[in-house]
């Protein structure tokens, strides 16, 4: 698969992903909502946030990069989107479970970063 592709392929997924949360947003009440629709209004979200982020990260990295490779970026941005949308999915469970605290958010954070410090770590090996 080639890279325009594969963007391509994120870029519909994003969209589709932003319309979806979007409609949720907009067209439920979260009084009444049932947990398919939190799973839905939680896993959009992520998608949505995973596929904005690689995406503005690519084009970052395209313009900064002075016209080296970037295919092998990819991964490691798909990676960084990941922990990134776990990250603001863990901050909206713990709001909407009532317990979100500042060190809270402040442990998870350090926590993805951790992770986040162990793959960094492993791919300089």
């Amino acid at each position: 698969m080639t890279l325009r592709k594969y963007l391509l392929g994120i870029l519909a997924t994003t969209i589709l992903s932003w319309a979806s949360f979007g409609l949720i947003l907009f067209l439920v009440d979260p009084q009444k909502a049932s947990l398919p629709l939190w799973v839905s209004f939680f896993g959009t979200f992520s998608l949505a946030a995973l596929g904005s982020y690689v995406l503005l990260g690519y084009c970052a990295r395209v313009i900064l990069s002075n016209n080296q490779n970037i295919f092998s970026s990819v991964g490691p941005l798909i990676r960084q989107g990941t922990l990134l949308a776990l990250f603001l999915d863990g901050i909206l469970i713990l709001a909407k479970l009532s317990v979100l605290t500042w060190w809270d958010g402040l442990m998870l954070l350090v926590l993805l970063g951790l992770v986040e410090l162990y793959f960094h770590a492993r791919n300089e090996i």
